[in-house]
């Protein structure tokens, strides 16, 4: 693009002519412009002339000014896209036994250890063992999956449309392109109507539903990365060390740091608080609400296992919450 008098540190220009229509057009359509250094050199000065344009700057990196080809330099850079299944990877199923696994929660010894770091070692251990001994697993593969809104009423006119364009083709006639034109139109209207349908249910019953909303979510992004790019100082941070740094430098500075050598001193006016203890009735009714469609945690202990076997273990993990709360410490692990 032959704006040399952008400044593409800022996304300003001078005038109309000189480029700012043009960093409106990006700016309107959300595009962003990731080349930073002069690309044609003449004797006495150098521009940016060559340009990479993108929508979304996560998937390109390393953008560099190769060697001089012509009066103009090569860009560089890597495009990092993912390569398009024809059909989808296996995928691991288990098979939970678990009436097993209550036999073997049932029969864990009830002697505990003076610790309470070996305490939880020694139940976590006893868990992870009858969950590798009750719940094999196996691979399996699936048909390919198409969009929930291509009912049987949208492929069938879709294949529709495609037969009557093969015969308009084959006989160019007027009428048979007519025909044609006719179904293409009610084939792109059916499939417009249930897309919508189907957007409706999947936004209209996030409560209920949500594992449909985050897999609709998640089948439209672009980016490969959690944290998308963010612009800072007139630059693209692409980069996860930049982007956290970035983050970090902001909230650092909206915040202010306590001033702790003028602490005033209060007096206690209220009774203490008494011994929190624990009961198993306690336990168990939070173990039985919990929410099986959620990731295990840093203990690698599945939610679903721990629901099932909730009456087997509400008596131990109470035994351990309050060890825990009468010596004040937490396990190590």
């Amino acid at each position: 693009m032959n704006y040399r008098h952008i400044d593409w540190s800022s996304s300003s220009a001078p005038s109309v002519n000189e480029g700012s229509s043009f960093i409106d057009i990006l700016n309107d359509f959300h595009l962003h412009q990731l080349v930073d250094s002069p690309t044609r050199f003449c004797r006495t000065t150098s521009s940016l002339l060559d340009l990479v344009i993108c929508s979304h700057p996560g998937i390109v990196s390393e953008v560099s000014i190769g060697r001089e080809f012509s009066d103009h330099c090569m860009i560089l850079f890597n495009i990092s896209l993912a390569a398009s299944a024809h059909s989808p990877p296996a995928r691991k199923i288990y098979l939970y036994n678990y009436n097993q696994m209550r036999t073997d929660l049932r029969s864990f010894g009830t002697v505990f250890f003076s610790s309470l770091h070996e305490n939880w070692l020694s139940f976590k251990q006893a868990v992870s063992d009858s969950v590798e001994k009750n719940v094999p697993s196996r691979l399996v593969h699936g048909r390919n999956r198409r969009p929930p809104w291509l009912t049987p009423t949208v492929c069938h006119a879709i294949r529709k449309r495609d037969a009557l364009s093969k015969i308009a083709k084959k006989s160019n006639s007027p009428i048979d392109r007519d025909r044609y034109r006719k179904a293409r139109n009610l084939a792109a209207n059916a499939m417009k109507l249930q897309y919508q349908n189907h957007l409706n249910a999947v936004i209209g019953d996030v409560k209920n539903n949500p594992r449909a909303f985050n897999r609709f979510i998640k089948s439209k992004r672009s980016d490969p990365f959690g944290i998308p790019p963010i612009r800072h100082n007139g630059k693209v941070l692409t980069e996860d060390n930049l982007k956290a740094n970035c983050l970090s430098d902001y909230f650092a500075s909206v915040f202010t740091a306590d001033n702790h050598d003028d602490i005033p001193h209060l007096h206690n006016t209220y009774p203490s608080m008494p011994n929190i203890t624990s009961y198993t009735s306690g336990v168990l009714k939070l173990l039985s609400g919990i929410q099986v469609d959620k990731s295990t945690g840093p203990d690698m202990l599945a939610p679903r296992v721990l629901k099932e076997l909730c009456n087997e273990i509400a008596a131990v993990l109470t035994f351990i919450f309050n060890q825990s709360l009468t010596s004040g410490v937490v396990p190590a692990d």
